[in-house]
């Protein structure tokens, strides 16, 4: 799947602590087909530090992870865009990337939910905890492991209108952490949904 980057406004923000350490302090959505509706909106959790160097959406190995999975599933379609629920990098964090915090995410949750609003996807999908936690506003939903538990449908406070669907599913950087099944499982997942 190829993303084109979007361009939504953004002012500057000094919320957290992480405009410190990002490069491109902000990565656009990315949405393939911008002249049509959107199907689909995945929600992950931050920038890498590729995209953080290129100001790229998917630019790293999990991004472009993402759209191999996401080629290769019923969505391979769909006209898709991405979001990350911090729009800075979190930093490193040993051999990764740092995952946000409660705070962080509470503080760009504003931003992603405008995001949402102004492209009223059909379906959007929590990549991993991290995407889960701030869709609810919840800085302990957990994904649950057990397939009924992680495809739940999902209420998002916040939004003025409600998407016919809103689920979560394993975030791709899981196969890199001794899981290599996990795009497999997602592929699935993406079917069921």
């Amino acid at each position: 799947m190829d993303f084109v980057t979007g361009t939504p406004e953004r002012p500057e923000c000094q919320k957290c602590g992480l405009y410190k350490l990002a490069r491109k302090p902000f990565i656009s959505p990315v949405v393939e087909r911008k002249d049509q509706p959107v199907d689909v909106a995945f929600v992950g959790d931050s920038p890498s530090r590729e995209e953080n160097v290129k100001g790229e959406p998917n630019a790293g190995r999990v991004g472009k992870l993402l759209d191999r999975i996401v080629d290769g599933s019923a969505f391979r379609t769909a006209n898709a865009t991405f979001f990350n629920c911090i729009q800075c990098y979190a930093g490193p964090e040993g051999k990764g990337d740092a995952k946000p915090s409660t705070e962080q995410m509470r503080c760009c949750r504003p931003l992603l939910l405008q995001n949402l609003e102004a492209v009223k996807p059909k379906v959007v999908v929590a990549l991993g905890q991290w995407g889960l936690r701030a869709l609810l506003d919840d800085g302990t939903a957990t994904l649950g492991g057990k397939k009924p538990n992680r495809l739940r449908s999902l209420d998002i406070p916040g939004l003025s209108w409600n998407p016919s669907l809103a689920a979560c599913t394993y975030h791709p950087s899981a196969t890199y952490q001794l899981q290599p099944h996990i795009p497999e499982v997602i592929k699935e997942d993406l079917g069921w949904i």
